[in-house]
Formats: structure tokens, sequence, C-alpha cells
């Protein structure tokens, strides 16, 4: 079970860093509000990955929740974000406001916020 382990982890690893150099080539690229949605998804997915992977590495508990943690910032806002590149990329920016953004981020925010203080409540 640790090759395996090891095996996934490794994967994850070398995604997460393919991962975060997409997000700043397509950052420093920007020649539209695309790249800049996109280079914020890949960058959720990164964290995504990221905390995937060294969870796998990880052997004190503490360590794990940690990086579970860590991961939960990509798994709560790579769906909205997709959505807004869906959005960009279908050329409906009009749905792309501020406040739009704003309520749609609003719940992986809360996400992100009871993952990191579960702790004191034990939601998640």
């Amino acid at each position: 079970m640790g090759a395996q382990h090891s095996f996934l982890g490794i994967i994850l690893l070398i995604s997460a860093i393919i991962l975060l150099y997409l997000s700043f080539y397509s950052l420093r690229k920007r020649s539209s509000n695309l790249y800049f949605y996109f280079s914020l998804l890949t960058l959720s997915v990164f964290f995504w990955c990221l905390g995937s992977a060294m969870e796998f590495f990880s052997v004190q508990m503490w360590a794990k929740i940690f990086w579970i943690k860590i991961s939960y910032i990509g798994v709560a806002t790579a769906a909205p974000l997709w959505f807004m590149v869906i959005l960009e990329y279908a050329q409906h920016e009009k749905y792309l406001k501020s406040a739009y953004i704003g309520m749609l981020m609003v719940l992986p925010l809360v996400i992100i916020l009871l993952a990191f203080t579960n702790d004191l409540h034990g939601l998640i």
C-alpha cells in the first residue's frame, strides 16, 4: 500500500508543478480576461493537487490534517472558477461583474473558513 501512495503522491506532485507553471504562464500572457480566469482556475487546482500529494507523503496526523485543509482551498474554489472560465469563453461577460463574482464566491469562502476552523466546531 505504501508504494501505491508514493506513486500517487508523485503523480499529484508533478501535476501540481505543471499546474503552477501553467498558471504563471497564462497570467503572463494575459491578452484577455480568459487568461486571468484560467490562471486562477489552474492555481486552485494546484492547491488541490499539492494538498493531496503532501497528504499522501505525510506521516503524522496533524500534518495530514494541515494538508487536507490546504487542499480545501482548491476543492472549494475550483467549481466557481471553472464556471467563470466558461462564462468568459462563451462571451457572457455581463455575468462576470464583481457583485456576481462576490455572490458566487461566498459558499467557497464559507467552506474554506469551516475547514480551517473545524477544530472549534467539528462541522466538517
